[in-house]
């Protein structure tokens, strides 16, 4: 399995060397299948952005004020596992990232720019937004075709139309073209190599005049299939029939047919097998971007790849007269086709930075399927490829992405380890795994929930160490909120702590308010939620904090058997309650009577 353990950079932007460097290690950040890195704002996601971009073609380069000081050696190293297994490092005087791999970045296209107006011999400067157009082709390549006419070749050979296939199609193809370039020395031996051609006129001459049978053809046709650098070629005109294969035979005659008109252009000119190459994957990228953009396009005005100075961009509208989202999303399938043309190399690294984040739910759905159907066609095709998509929204809190397959990896740099209580773990995962039935049902109301009566948790056959009733369980819980999470002084707490602490606290503080005719039927509503609301219908005004908080108390204290998906529900917790808007709102909530 392909897969990336780590990467790090030092040096760059807000970080150092050493202990302050960027040092992320993946569990399991796998090839050809989608990789959230969900950040907090400020923790490094534009860092590491910066850092890909700036070794996207050879050796690292950076503006100076990506560096982290004048003084900094900066450096990108990843560390790969499978096929390519190694540890690769760029920096000012190594390029071996960019030797093995592409590396593409895409962010917000937007920028300011500076405007100089004269009024009457006076300048007055102001500032003004502009989109980034997209260089698809910086040179465009010139104008190259085989000259194939099937007519002339079925003359050449004497056969009827019937015997051989019309190949035109295939040299419009720059993908079977780009095949035939692999096989461009296969081609050229099988057409000077004078043994095999012998066997070519032989095989051929049975052909034509209907004799199948005769020990030449036996012989002929046996010869040519013994040839390595034949089959090689014959293996990709067999893919110009995918679902209705010719016979053996006829595939040979085609087979001949293309090493012997490709070999003879290629006497004429070396080289033609790629111009040609180059032209056709040129027109259909062309043809492939304009219909995309004209899909996505909703700004009623024409939106296609242009012509420039030999070059081939796609020139964005002023940002006054485009939305956001059309922006993002125009942008975002730019700057995709443009990778896919430039991703030659057998591996990839594909970085979104916070490009999804904000777009609408329908454009979101559509950029997500364009993702993983290049995925698919990457995976087809043989290619390493890792898209990386960067984020501050969680998709488990927030449902923002739908792919098969996705991988979610918490970044917390101020994060050593990540302790939580096994004990309480367990218990959550217990209460999971239990039948409905009235001891689930008590575990759920005596211990992952607020109840005024305090009982013996060997009743609920619980042990916790040092814990003896339900009561002592709030306490326990309380106390890590108070003592270690809201102490500024503490560097650590309990992150599965204190979101059961917090849901417990909240349902007392509700439990408080109520009339006490209305505590018992409280008690015996079933989740947070719904304990909530029956409080609202009570006439009693809540703090918004009670939902807003939801995602926290609820998620995590749902667990499964999966350890890393527990893991990252532990880590996305971690990551809400070092928010400093979250803690405090928190306290004021433990703040309550």
């Amino acid at each position: 399995m392909n897969k990336i353990k780590s990467i790090k950079f030092e040096n760059i932007k807000r970080f150092g060397s050493g202990a302050n460097a960027f040092d992320f290690k993946f569990d399991n950040c796998d090839a050809n299948c989608v990789n959230i890195i969900v950040a907090p704002n400020g923790s490094g996601k534009s860092s590491l952005a910066t850092a890909f971009k700036s070794i996207s073609n050879g050796r690292l380069k950076l503006a100076a004020i990506d560096l982290y000081d004048d003084k900094s050696n900066p450096s990108v190293t990843i560390n790969l596992a499978g096929d390519y297994e190694g540890i690769y490092i760029s920096d000012h005087d190594k390029s071996e990232i960019s030797k093995i791999m592409d590396v593409f970045v895409i962010n917000s296209p937007l920028n300011a720019r500076k405007i100089n107006r004269y009024f009457a011999g006076n300048m007055a400067t102001s500032a003004e937004l502009s989109i980034d157009g997209i260089q698809l082709y910086k040179e465009i390549p010139p104008e190259y075709e085989f000259e194939y006419k099937y007519s002339k070749e079925c003359s050449r050979y004497g056969l009827k139309r019937t015997q051989f296939t019309n190949l035109c199609k295939l040299f419009l193809d720059f993908k079977l073209l780009e095949l035939l370039l692999k096989c461009k020395s296969d081609i050229q031996k099988c057409y000077t190599q004078k043994r095999i051609q012998k066997f070519f006129s032989l095989f051929i001459y049975s052909i034509k005049v209907a004799d199948r049978v005769s020990r030449n053809f036996r012989d002929s046709k046996k010869r040519i299939l013994e040839n390595r650098y034949f089959n090689n070629i014959k293996n990709i005109i067999a893919l110009i029939y995918p679902d209705n294969e010719p016979d053996a035979d006829k595939l040979i005659l085609n087979t001949i047919q293309v090493i012997n008109f490709v070999g003879r252009s290629l006497v004429e000119n070396p080289h033609l097998l790629k111009q040609t190459r180059d032209y056709q994957k040129f027109k259909f990228y062309v043809k492939r971007i304009n219909e995309h953009l004209s899909l996505f396009n909703t700004t009623r005005r024409e939106l296609k790849a242009k012509k420039r100075n030999g070059s081939l961009l796609i020139d964005f509208a002023n940002p006054r007269v485009i939305s956001n989202g059309e922006r993002d999303i125009l942008s975002f399938i730019g700057n995709l086709v443009k990778f896919e043309i430039t991703f030659t190399k057998d591996i990839g690294i594909l970085i979104i930075d916070e490009v999804f984040d904000y777009l609408d739910g329908n454009n979101l759905i559509a950029v997500q399927y364009y993702l993983s159907e290049f995925i698919k066609q990457c995976k087809n095709s043989g290619k390493i490829l890792f898209p990386i998509i960067l984020t501050h929204l969680d998709p488990s809190i927030f449902n923002t992405y739908f792919l098969s397959k996705q991988k979610i990896h918490y970044y917390a740099p101020y994060i050593n380890e990540l302790h939580s209580n096994v004990e309480i773990i367990e218990l959550i995962k217990m209460r999971s795994s239990l039948a409905p039935g009235p001891k689930r049902d008590n575990i759920e109301k005596f211990c992952l929930h607020y109840c005024d009566t305090s009982i013996d948790l060997a009743q609920l056959d619980v042990e916790l160490e040092h814990i003896d009733t339900t009561n002592d369980l709030y306490l326990a819980l309380f106390d890590e909120v108070r003592e270690k999470y809201l102490n500024k002084s503490s560097l650590t707490f309990d992150p599965i702590k204190v979101a059961l602490a917090l849901r417990i606290k909240i349902e007392k503080n509700i439990y408080n308010l109520l009339d006490e005719s209305k505590r018992s039927e409280f008690i015996n509503t079933h989740r947070t939620i719904n304990k909530i609301e029956f409080a609202e219908k009570q006439d009693i005004e809540l703090s918004d904090a009670y939902y807003i908080l939801r995602p926290l108390y609820n998620e995590v204290l749902h667990l499964s058997k999966e350890d890393r998906s527990n893991k990252n529900k532990l880590t996305s917790c971690y990551l809400y309650l070092s928010n400093m808007v979250i803690r405090n709102m928190i306290n004021l909530i433990f703040d309550e009577p």
